[in-house]
């Protein structure tokens, strides 16, 4: 599994389908990677490369993203509340 599909489980383990997650890692990557212009994620490293702690911290920069897209394609669904701070 790689840093960028174990980010991806996170978001499937927290109410997201997997197409649906998928989706959402795309529209992240970039963003993620515009805000750490001076540290480049390795997001195909195999996902021992970083710490739970900086899946914490790429989960939290993912969770508005996350609410994003489902109140533009799904605003009822039941898990929106795992991804609010």
């Amino acid at each position: 599994m790689t840093v960028r599909e174990k980010l991806k489980q996170i978001i499937c383990d927290n109410g997201m389908f997997a197409q649906q997650a998928q989706k959402i890692m795309d529209i992240s990557v970039p963003i993620i990677d515009e805000f750490s212009d001076d540290y480049e994620i390795q997001w195909e490293n195999d996902s021992e490369f970083y710490s739970d702690e900086m899946y914490d911290f790429l989960f939290s920069m993912v969770k508005p993203e996350v609410l994003k897209w489902i109140d533009e394609h799904i605003p009822s669904v039941w898990s929106r509340e795992n991804f609010v701070d």
